[in-house]
């Protein structure tokens, strides 16, 4: 009976969200897509400027053997997406926050698709495959959970403008704990991927950091090696 209900209560939160929830990724993907544009107006000297730290950053992480700060990168991690859940559950606390929020969710768009444009433009194949190591692992639970406090934080904004309108009667302080709740759990998938790429990230770079330093073909052929071996062998 339980199971039953939360199926029913479910399947009535996807039907009347469906439409905000693909709107917001429009926006989303929109930024995405705007980030990516931007580098071919970005001026030359700002373009000289951001392709030498990352040049900088590489060395620095090719001369550690792929190793990272984990405490340092979990601290700023939090820190950053903690403030973001913030800043949702203000602006949707208030009428007039709902533009603001969309405002945020096509600015993360856009700083992942410039992030990303800007690694494969210098780096190329390289670039492609650092920001699969860096940015896929955490925004498997970073795009969620920011589409998921986006909405909750329009919803919640919608609504308390038509209970200012009369247009609607509801009991605003059981609606507000169901918001902040809603927003509590976003906070966790955040700080979730905060602890992704302060744990799950450095890994994934320490065994693939040969690839960073040397580039694609002598990975690839160290990863080749024992199967051509095998091979070898078995002739």
């Amino acid at each position: 009976m339980v199971w039953l209900n939360l199926r029913n209560n479910l399947e009535s939160y996807v039907q009347r969200r469906t439409r905000s929830y693909l709107f917001l990724f429009a926006l989303f993907a929109t930024g995405v897509f705007l980030g990516v544009l931007a580098l071919r107006y970005l001026p030359g000297g700002d373009w000289g400027e951001l392709t030498g730290q990352l040049d900088t950053s590489l060395s620095s992480l090719r001369a550690a053997g792929g190793h990272l700060n984990q405490q340092a990168v979990l601290g700023v991690a939090l820190v950053t997406q903690l403030r973001k859940v913030f800043l949702f559950w203000l602006l949707g606390a208030t009428i007039v926050g709902a533009p603001l929020v969309a405002g945020l969710v096509l600015a993360e768009g856009f700083s992942n698709g410039f992030t990303v444009g800007l690694l494969v433009a210098h780096y190329g194949l390289k670039g492609a495959f650092l920001a699969g190591l860096t940015l896929v692992p955490k925004d498997i639970l970073l795009v969620p959970a920011l589409l998921w406090a986006a909405e909750s934080s329009l919803a919640f904004s919608f609504l308390l403008l038509r209970a200012g309108l009369g247009w609607r009667r509801v009991n605003l302080g059981q609606e507000f704990l169901g918001y902040s709740l809603q927003l509590a759990l976003a906070a966790f998938l955040f700080v979730l991927a905060g602890l992704v790429e302060a744990f799950i990230v450095p890994v994934f770079l320490r065994h693939f950091w040969l690839f960073l330093a040397e580039g694609f073909l002598p990975c690839v052929c160290l990863c080749l090696t024992p199967a051509v071996a095998s091979l070898g062998g078995g002739a």
